[in-house]
C-alpha cells in the first residue's frame, strides 16, 4: 500500500508517512468491506433510472424534484 499524504501548512509540500505507522490496518478495512457488501442496500444507487426518470416518480407515486 502507498503512503498516506499528511496536511501541511497552506502552500508547504505534504510529507508522507506508510499507513503501518499512521495505525491503518488493512484487516480490518477489508472487514469492513465485506459486511458492507454483504449488507447493501435493495435501493437504487442512482435516483434516476436509466431513461432519466426519477425513482421517486415510480416507485412512490410522487412527483420529481
Amino acid at each position: 500500500m502507498s503512503p498516506a499524504a499528511v496536511p501541511a501548512a497552506h502552500g508547504a509540500t505534504w510529507s508522507t508517512i506508510a499507513p503501518a505507522e499512521a495505525g491503518f490496518d488493512e484487516a480490518r478495512l477489508a472487514e469492513a468491506v465485506a459486511f458492507a457488501e454483504a449488507h447493501e442496500s435493495p435501493w437504487p444507487k442512482s435516483l434516476f433510472y436509466p431513461d432519466g426518470s426519477y425513482v421517486g416518480n415510480r416507485e412512490w407515486n410522487e412527483s420529481g424534484p
